[in-house]
């Protein structure tokens, strides 16, 4: 029997998933982007 686990691209819950990161990300006061297929990427920004 093998064990593991299985996160599929581009489901509903993978998207809901990066949407609530991407909100905490904000909540810290990072800068978020996402490109054209879903890569998230956030800096902080200087002062």
């Amino acid at each position: 029997m093998t064990m593991g686990s299985s996160r599929l691209a581009l489901t509903t819950e993978d998207r809901d998933a990066r949407d609530l990161v991407v909100t905490w990300m904000q909540d810290l006061g990072m800068a978020v982007s996402i490109d054209l297929v879903g890569n998230v990427v956030a800096t902080w920004i200087g002062e």
